[in-house]
């Protein structure tokens, strides 16, 4: 059986076979991949990442360890990097990737002094692409027939709006699918993973590949991002992941998804969780 097939157009086609024995269907590697399994090789002048600077600084989460365990030595690192930081001028967007996410968000952002449009996270984007995934193999509909969002902290206390779930154009009560299951499923994979391969590497990556090239090619996209709230969702002065309009100029609008008591009750809760840990981060 071939592996792969290579066209006259350098695309790889990865039969789906093959896929499943590599295990590919059940990582992250693949969440944002469509279902078809093709992988494109293009040749790309330089010149679109002059617009992009990187600085990493983060450690891997180990199992049984959540994001916010993490906080101590994230702080640690961070307050390294934007000493060496302050000296320039950064023009461009800033997106922070390290865990726990929402509060070095909050921690880069206050860090840098820019305005919050400028200075934002990944947030809950990966939470999303695991909950499509889970949603897609409970209902049996390809991934990009459905449309959701996890909410929230980038972490245990995430939420998902499911009055605002819908599959195949239908809402998400006219299926026979447990919430609690979804639920669980999508803030449990990332620790099902790191107790696989001891990190999660490839979906993070890959979710900061499709959020910059969304910066850089000013493609309008709502994702979900970790953006300092300023009144919406009744919130204030905290970074949660919630959907956002991605352009050019970083976050340009914050849609604010109709939720029901019970789904605002379960963000705030998860921005108190949150805050407490921001909090804790100013007095590290």
């Amino acid at each position: 059986m071939e592996l792969a097939k290579v066209t006259s157009k350098g695309q790889i086609t990865i039969p789906i076979e093959i896929r499943k024995k590599l295990g590919i269907k059940n990582g992250d590697k693949i969440l944002f991949v469509e279902e078809s399994g093709r992988v494109y090789m293009m040749n790309s002048s330089m010149d679109a990442l002059r617009e992009a600077q990187r600085s990493f600084a983060g450690e891997a989460r180990k199992p049984g360890q959540t994001r916010l365990d993490m906080l101590g030595r994230s702080v640690e690192m961070l307050k390294e990097l934007l000493e060496q930081l302050k000296p320039y001028k950064i023009p461009g967007i800033v997106v922070t990737i390290t865990n726990p996410a929402d509060i070095v968000a909050d921690y880069v952002r206050k860090g840098l002094g820019l305005e919050r449009n400028r200075v934002f996270g990944t947030g809950t984007l990966l939470d999303t692409a695991r909950l499509i995934r889970t949603l897609s193999e409970e209902s049996g509909v390809g991934r990009r027939s459905i449309q959701a969002y996890s909410l929230g902290e980038h972490g245990d206390s995430s939420m998902i709006p499911f009055s605002s779930v819908t599959i195949g154009g239908l809402p998400f009560d006219a299926y026979d699918i447990s919430k609690e299951k979804v639920l669980e499923a999508t803030r449990q994979i990332g620790m099902t993973i790191i107790e696989g391969k001891k990190s999660t590497e490839f979906g993070i990556g890959r979710a900061l590949t499709e959020m910059a090239a969304c910066i850089l090619r000013d493609e309008k996209k709502i994702m979900p991002a970790s953006v300092l709230l300023q009144g919406e969702y009744g919130q204030h002065d905290v970074h949660c992941g919630v959907p956002c309009l991605i352009g050019k100029n970083g976050i340009e609008k914050i849609i604010e998804l109709p939720l029901t008591e019970e789904e605002q009750e379960m963000l705030n809760q998860s921005c108190e969780v949150i805050k407490k840990h921001i909090k804790m981060a100013s007095e590290n």
